[in-house]
């Protein structure tokens, strides 16, 4: 990305909005999703160890490219609001969801109903017919007799009820988040805002 302007609220909206349309694509039967920390670390490392046949939303251009701008939006300096912030970078987790294909990888260490993962990428993943079927891996699975991160196949449907009974029904009380399906007309409003001086 060459140098851009980031001393204007305006500015830093339009060069995030540059960010959130880079490459988010990956590998036919090559996308891995994680919620939690543990399902991240599982993830991550799957991803790395895989030579580009596996990737996360993290090993994007566009989210790669994000991170590397985050004081915009976190700190003391921060032009935008933490809120608008995640307005974005869920932006770019919900069009890795929309693109995938064939089977996607899941790695789950809980669901909270305000994180990326059920907020943004799964009602993406749910609408996405371009996916074959969900591979589960889950810290504390809800199956009988499936162990800790152990294979659990399923198609979109019973993806779906699974994750419903996953989610942890605990509010968060760090900033207002945007419904689940309005991430991309909440990160277009951020663009169409004027500038407030």
């Amino acid at each position: 990305m060459t140098e851009k302007n980031w001393e204007t609220r305006e500015s830093i909206i339009d060069n995030f909005f540059e960010i959130d349309m880079m490459d988010v694509s990956s590998p036919h039967d090559g996308a891995v999703f994680f919620s939690g920390p543990k399902a991240k670390r599982n993830a991550t490392k799957l991803a790395a160890k895989s030579h580009g046949e596996k990737m996360t939303v993290i090993d994007t251009p566009a989210l790669t490219e994000f991170v590397k701008h985050q004081r915009h939006y976190f700190g003391r300096d921060a032009k935008m609001t933490l809120e608008e912030g995640y307005t974005i970078g869920d932006w770019i987790s919900e069009r890795f969801a929309e693109q995938v294909s064939g089977d996607v990888r899941v790695y789950l260490d809980g669901v909270k109903p305000h994180g990326t993962f059920n907020r943004a990428e799964v009602p993406a993943l749910l609408e996405n017919d371009k996916i074959d079927r969900f591979l589960v891996y889950d810290s504390q699975p809800s199956i009988r007799d499936v162990g800790p991160f152990e294979e659990i196949e399923l198609n979109r449907d019973d993806f779906k009820s699974y994750i419903e009974r996953k989610v942890e029904c605990v509010p968060d009380r760090r900033i207002g988040r945007n419904s689940v399906s309005s991430t991309k007309q909440a990160a277009q409003n951020l663009k169409s805002e004027p500038e407030v001086s």
